[in-house]
């Protein structure tokens, strides 16, 4: 869990999340989620779920068309993902992420 300062304005919130997030994934091994896409497969295919990825092709191109036709030349069964947050009811994320550990 990230905890931010409710007083930063939203851009500078994610910055402090990401860098914190990402310092804490780098030294702990084994915490970043190697199954991804499974997870955010079952995520997606059930009801009542926010689901928003972030697949690793979308960090290979700075232009947003470009992101869009790479994203469509990958197809959805060739994504991999750098990271996926699912927004649901409590007990539908817990068993979705159960076999991921908190570190």
């Amino acid at each position: 869990m990230v905890i931010v300062d409710a007083d930063l304005p939203p851009g500078r919130a994610i910055n402090a999340a990401v860098c914190v997030a990402a310092a804490i994934g780098a030294a702990v091994p084994g915490l970043l989620g190697t199954e991804l896409r499974a997870l955010r497969d079952r995520a997606a295919a059930g009801e009542g779920a926010l689901v928003v990825d972030m697949p690793s092709q979308a960090q290979h191109t700075r232009v947003y068309g470009e992101h869009l036709d790479t994203l469509a030349r990958a197809g959805q069964h060739h994504m991999s993902y750098y990271a996926v947050e699912i927004v649901s009811p409590l007990n539908r994320v817990d068993k979705l992420v159960k076999k991921f550990p908190l570190a």
